[in-house]
């Protein structure tokens, strides 16, 4: 017996058809950062920002620009000097939500035992002695690993804002 050809055409033309209907060129993209520039809506936001990052001898600049969620926007201010801080703001209330030094790096970092002459503490921080001819150096330190092997915790990513 012979099937009909619409049994097997059909499931194929809608496979086709929602290719095309959700390709990325379909889907509305965000516009990049630098587009967000020209919103006049993100004025506030930018200016704020820009105002809150540290002051110094240098410029504060943006570097990266996003939206954090329904009403807020999140940037990344730049200086000269390499300081880096992440502000949000909320576009409905046009206040700063929060505001931080950005510091990447995931170590290990040398800490000099005359500066620190205790073992550096921190909840997702490891230090390690660093001796030279019986005389403590100082400490490395490392962020901790995540505590339960793949899954992700507070120090999955780097956490260096408490190091005391």
């Amino acid at each position: 017996m012979i099937q009909p050809i619409f049994k097997y055409t059909l499931p194929y033309l809608l496979i086709i058809f929602c290719a095309f209907a959700c390709s990325p060129s379909a889907i509305a993209k965000s516009p990049s950062w630098t587009e967000m520039l020209n919103d006049t809506s993100y004025r506030s936001a930018i200016k704020q920002c820009l105002l809150a990052h540290p002051k110094g001898a240098f410029t504060p600049m943006i570097e990266d620009m996003w939206h954090a969620h329904r009403d807020g926007i999140g940037m990344v201010t730049v200086d000269l000097s390499g300081r880096r801080q992440n502000c949000f703001v909320n576009q409905v209330t046009g206040k700063i939500e929060d505001v931080y030094p950005r510091f990447e790096t995931t170590g290990p970092l040398f800490v000099s035992a005359q500066t620190h002459p205790t073992p550096p503490q921190g909840r997702c921080i490891v230090a390690k002695p660093v001796v030279n001819a019986k005389k403590l150096q100082g400490w490395l330190i490392a962020q901790r690993p995540p505590q339960e092997g793949n899954t992700p915790d507070e120090c999955s990513a780097p956490v260096w804002t408490d190091l005391r």
